[in-house]
Protein backbone atom coordinates (compact mmCIF):
# COMPACT_ATOMS: atom_id res chain seq x y z
CA UNK A 1 0.00 0.00 0.00
CA UNK A 2 2.49 2.69 1.20
CA UNK A 3 4.45 1.90 -2.44
CA UNK A 4 0.90 2.51 -4.39
CA UNK A 5 0.64 6.02 -1.89
CA UNK A 6 3.74 6.72 -3.27
CA UNK A 7 3.51 6.40 -6.75
CA UNK A 8 -0.01 8.46 -6.62
CA UNK A 9 2.20 11.10 -5.48
CA UNK A 10 4.84 11.26 -7.78
CA UNK A 11 2.00 11.41 -10.40
CA UNK A 12 2.17 14.84 -12.36
CA UNK A 13 -0.87 16.56 -12.67
CA UNK A 14 -0.42 16.31 -16.08
CA UNK A 15 -0.56 12.46 -15.96
CA UNK A 16 -3.87 12.68 -13.58
CA UNK A 17 -5.46 14.89 -16.73
CA UNK A 18 -4.48 12.09 -18.81
CA UNK A 19 -5.50 8.97 -17.24
CA UNK A 20 -8.66 10.84 -16.46
CA UNK A 21 -9.08 12.11 -20.04
CA UNK A 22 -8.59 8.28 -21.17
CA UNK A 23 -11.61 6.89 -18.81
CA UNK A 24 -13.85 9.21 -20.80
CA UNK A 25 -12.19 8.74 -24.76
CA UNK A 26 -13.18 5.13 -24.92
CA UNK A 27 -12.28 4.91 -28.71
CA UNK A 28 -8.98 6.20 -27.83
CA UNK A 29 -9.36 9.18 -30.97
CA UNK A 30 -8.15 12.00 -29.00
CA UNK A 31 -11.67 13.56 -28.39
CA UNK A 32 -14.51 13.14 -25.91
CA UNK A 33 -18.23 12.69 -27.82
CA UNK A 34 -20.94 13.41 -26.11
CA UNK A 35 -22.03 10.00 -26.53
CA UNK A 36 -18.87 8.89 -24.25
CA UNK A 37 -19.51 11.49 -21.91
CA UNK A 38 -22.69 11.31 -21.67
CA UNK A 39 -22.05 7.12 -20.43
CA UNK A 40 -19.17 7.63 -18.40
CA UNK A 41 -21.33 10.40 -16.46
CA UNK A 42 -24.11 8.03 -16.25
CA UNK A 43 -21.87 5.22 -14.34
CA UNK A 44 -20.90 8.12 -11.52
CA UNK A 45 -24.00 10.60 -11.47
CA UNK A 46 -27.20 8.22 -11.44
CA UNK A 47 -29.65 11.36 -10.75
CA UNK A 48 -28.89 13.61 -13.94
CA UNK A 49 -31.16 13.08 -17.05
CA UNK A 50 -29.83 12.87 -20.31
CA UNK A 51 -30.58 16.84 -21.13
CA UNK A 52 -28.87 17.67 -18.18
CA UNK A 53 -25.88 15.49 -18.88
CA UNK A 54 -26.21 17.18 -22.46
CA UNK A 55 -26.17 20.59 -20.95
CA UNK A 56 -22.91 19.57 -19.10
CA UNK A 57 -21.50 18.44 -22.22
CA UNK A 58 -22.39 21.81 -23.91
CA UNK A 59 -21.05 24.05 -21.26
CA UNK A 60 -17.59 21.95 -21.10
CA UNK A 61 -17.21 22.26 -24.73
CA UNK A 62 -17.35 26.08 -24.46
CA UNK A 63 -15.02 26.44 -21.74
CA UNK A 64 -12.43 24.06 -23.65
Amino acid sequence: MYDQARAAAEETSEERMEFLFSLFDQDGDGDISMEEFMEKMKEVCTTLTDSELAAVCRDCDKVC
